[in-house]
């Protein structure tokens, strides 16, 4: 496995530490190390089955590792995890919406489930990302870009200093992908970090730090 090197100057705002991950008995990865500082994305790589979605995972708190520490602000992500959830936007490969809620339900359910109030308004969220059209029509409805789409708006409307994203770009037309990639470099833009898996290029502006994980490799 392999990472760009970080800056040492700057504290990480997101830093790992030996992490390992075991699956059904099996590793999926070991003595995983990073750190990724505020105002920068870190994309995650790797053939299907190597751990990116567990990685993430864990990432977010939703699962253990086999051993190794999650540090978010030099604080580990276990000892401070209500905390930490209140700083964290985590979205699965799934966007999340049910058939019979509407967009603004669901990115109204999903900020009532958050420790911090939504700095941006649900409606303007919902324009920032095309749906201010569909905005109470059911999710069962839309089309699977348009479901995405109102999963992004919860992030939108949240703008927590931390992303994590599991394949964004799933199930979105080449505008839902540029939109995805202005999402994320505005986050970033405003001092904010994330750590996405995808299959298919983000196009992010040359301005905005990348750094590149690739999980599998052989040692």
């Amino acid at each position: 496995m392999s990472v760009s090197p970080s800056n040492p100057s700057v504290p990480p705002l997101l830093a790992v530490n030996k992490l390992a991950c075991e699956r059904g008995g099996r590793e999926l990865f070991h003595d995983l190390r990073f750190s990724l500082p505020a105002g920068a994305v870190l994309t995650v790589g790797g053939a299907n089955g190597a751990g990116k979605t567990s990685l993430l995972r864990i990432l977010a708190g939703l699962a253990l590792p086999a051993y190794g520490h999650v540090l978010f602000r030099q604080q580990s992500i276990a000892r401070n995890a209500s905390e930490y959830r209140s700083v964290l936007s985590y979205l699965g490969h799934q966007p999340g919406t049910r058939r019979d809620e509407t967009p603004l339900n669901h990115v109204q359910n999903r900020l009532s489930l958050g420790m911090l109030p939504a700095v941006i308004s649900v409606q303007d969220a919902l324009k920032t990302v095309g749906l201010a059209r569909y905005a109470d029509r059911p999710c069962g409805e839309l089309s699977v870009g348009q479901n995405r789409r109102a999963a992004l708006a919860w992030l939108v409307a949240r703008q927590s200093p931390l992303w994590i994203l599991d394949e964004p770009l799933s199930g979105l037309d080449v505008a839902g992908q540029s939109l995805v990639a202005e999402l994320i470099a505005a986050q970033v833009g405003r001092g904010g970090a994330a750590v996405l898996t995808t299959h298919q290029p983000l196009d992010l502006p040359a301005a905005v730090p990348q750094q590149r994980l690739t999980i599998g490799e052989p040692a």
